[in-house]
């Protein structure tokens, strides 16, 4: 049984090579002696299949041929100019490829003893004396020839086992692209990660050229990155890694990160690439989108800061910088508390403990200290940073300076203070006159009406006329100026009933008239519904007075969805009255702007402002569209309430006077 304990091998007679197996293994002789006849006889005496006979006449010449060639054994004349045998064979013992390659020395008579002794000394394993007895010579040689082969064939055994072994291994790997490139770069072995990867069988890629995994106008670039490869492992790094656009098989073009490993043999000389490819572009995604969130978080007006589950400030952002007036390095590390008046302490407490239990709070108004110690109104949204995992690891926090906005919304109430005061002086001082004026002017026709002429009487008429309009106007002005006022109370409206509603109600003022209404089955929507009331109250009677001309009003309601602001409902109501001229139609919902006379038509100009209003606080869009003589359709949008319509079913709802 051979035992190589280099390679960790054993192997056991039955696995014995035979004969022509072993004369296929080259084995070096080295033959060193200064007279050339001895070489010329000893090499052809030792001469055969599967051996290669060096000589070398000097010591510098033997050492070149071993920083070439492991040698099966070496014959080493003792007596030679310059540097004798033992010289040669110590430093022989001190290159680790030849220290334990056989020396055996020749010797001549005379020195025989002294050499033996130096020999065996210097790491000879035999000697002879010179002349040499051929046979001896050669079964000597023979005996280190076949061990040697026998050692080599068992290295290529043991090397090309775990050869295939690395091969199963590469081979079943599918998450990684592993191939060789010859010296001319073409491909001589692909795994199923490489078919996976690129798409291409192995049948179709091996003997093609590296350069095919690359883009066409990047093909150049595979012959850099080999280039690069081989002058880095000239360099003696491990590897090149790099980052690609490849292409598959398909056309599809991915990010690649390649490491490319130059193969060089003994001689040193390439004779081929180790490739490794793995697909990141998701990474190289992740990392861009990373990139442009960090530089979104970086430019942000808004302060941006992460802080730890206990409170602790960890990131900071310009846009802090610029709101609170802490550098980064002043207050990473602190509490938030720092930011905090006494007062928000609790508060701030109870926000952390919310987002720790992985709540999310959104624009909650609050106040916070500035590094110069003013008040700062800032909206705050605050959400929990989780890893892959769903663990919670800290807080992210935004703050959006509404300062300014707090200051308007202070000016506004005191604004608006001020308009109720002056309301209620429009409403006091202004009707106090009218009030006189309209009753002495009864008081001048209940008490002087015989006695004075017509036209006398005519202008008191237009005086109790003017003052009733001037009423009107106040009463509108005011109603307009509360309207703006009024707080919203948004909830699910029954649309169809609002409008049943509204309509009886004028109807019982004017029971006479015939008219018929048709109203589709109309969604609800969200909003408060004594406003929205007001809307088809009005938008129902402007209906109906302008439709006055013709012998039968008829007015159809109806809806659609909004595609402009999606979950909300565009509703219609449409008549047959004289309708308007469509250029003027952006004149209808000012206040006192009115399109006909009021000969023609009573009203004050003020019920489509009040309708444009309405709509627009709960944060819809009213328009307009009509032509001279062909009736007018008006359109308004307001939240739809999905949860509680059931709209789709047409519904025709009539009255007659």
């Amino acid at each position: 049984m051979l035992v190589n304990a280099s390679m960790k091998t054993v192997v056991s007679p039955k696995d014995m090579p035979d004969i022509s197996a072993l004369t296929a293994i080259p084995a070096p002789i080295l033959l060193v002696d200064d007279d050339p006849n001895i070489l010329i006889a000893m090499k052809a005496l030792l001469e055969g299949p599967g051996r290669m006979v060096l000589t070398a006449q000097t010591g510098q010449d033997a050492l070149r041929h071993l920083l070439r060639h492991d040698c099966a054994v070496i014959i080493l004349d003792v007596r030679m100019p310059h540097m004798d045998g033992l010289e040669l064979a110590q430093l022989i013992r001190q290159r680790d490829r030849s220290r334990f390659t056989p020396i055996i020395f020749l010797s001549g008579v005379d020195t025989m003893e002294a050499d033996v002794v130096r020999g065996l000394s210097s790491g000879a394993v035999d000697y002879l004396v010179k002349p040499v007895m051929s046979d001896v010579l050669r079964h000597k040689v023979n005996a280190f020839v076949e061990l040697f082969q026998l050692r080599e064939w068992a290295k290529q055994q043991a090397r090309r086992q775990s050869e295939e072994r690395f091969r199963l291994l590469v081979e079943g790997i599918e998450d990684y692209a592993i191939f060789l490139l010859d010296a001319d770069g073409k491909i001589t072995t692909w795994n199923s990660g490489a078919q996976r990867l690129t798409g291409y069988a192995g049948e179709e890629i091996i003997g093609r050229p590296y350069a095919c995994l690359y883009p066409p106008a990047a093909s150049d670039q595979a012959e850099t990155d080999l280039h690069q490869a081989l002058e880095t492992a000239a360099g003696q790094a491990a590897r090149t890694e790099i980052d690609r656009q490849m292409m598959k098989k398909c056309g599809v073009r991915f990010v690649a990160n390649v490491m490319i490993t130059a193969l060089r043999n003994e001689k040193a000389t390439l004779h081929a690439h180790a490739v490794v490819i793995r697909d990141v572009t998701e990474r190289k995604c992740a990392e861009q989108a990373t990139a442009y969130l960090a530089a979104i978080v970086t430019s942000s007006t808004d302060a941006i800061l992460s802080k730890s589950l206990d409170g602790t400030i960890m990131t900071w952002n310009g846009g802090a910088e610029r709101l609170f007036g802490y550098k980064a390095e002043e207050i990473i590390g602190q509490p938030v508390t720092t930011l905090l008046f006494p007062d928000r302490v609790q508060e701030e407490e109870q926000i952390l403990a919310r987002v720790r239990m992985g709540e999310r709070i959104e624009q909650r108004e609050t106040v916070r200290r500035h590094k110069n110690g003013h008040s700062i109104d800032v909206s705050l949204t605050l959400s929990p940073i989780t890893d892959a995992s769903g663990t919670i690891l800290g807080i992210s926090s935004i703050a959006h300076d509404i300062t300014e906005h707090k200051q308007n919304e202070r000016a506004l109430r005191e604004a608006n203070k001020e308009l109720e005061a002056f309301s209620y002086s429009v409403s006091h001082d202004l009707r106090a006159p009218l009030r006189s004026i309209d009753g002495f002017a009864k008081v001048l026709v209940e008490d002087f009406g015989p006695s004075l002429p017509p036209e006398a009487r005519r202008y008191v008429n237009i005086i109790q006329k003017s003052a009733g309009r001037m009423g009107e106007l106040i009463d509108d002005l005011l109603e307009f100026s509360r309207l703006s006022r009024s707080t919203l109370n948004r909830q699910t409206v029954d649309i169809k009933r609002v409008i049943r509603e509204a309509w009886l109600e004028l109807r019982r003022q004017d029971h006479e008239r015939e008219a018929e209404l048709i109203v589709e089955d109309v969604p609800k929507c969200l909003a408060d519904r004594r406003l929205i009331k007001q809307v088809w109250t009005n938008l129902l009677s402007n209906a109906l007075k302008y439709s006055r001309p013709r012998p039968r009003s008829l007015i159809e309601i109806g809806w659609h969805e909004d595609t402009q602001q999606p979950g909300s409902v565009v509703y219609w109501i449409r008549d047959n009255g004289v309708g308007f001229d469509q250029q003027y139609a952006g004149k209808l919902f000012g206040v006192f702007q009115r399109l006909h006379r009021a000969e023609e038509f009573e009203g004050t100009g003020v019920g489509l402002a009040l309708v444009h209003r309405i709509v627009q606080r709960h944060g819809g869009r009213v328009w307009a569209e009509g032509r001279l003589n062909e009736g007018a359709i008006f359109y308004f949008t307001l939240e739809r309430d999905h949860e509680h319509d059931r709209a789709g079913t047409h519904l025709s709802l009539a009255g007659r006077g």
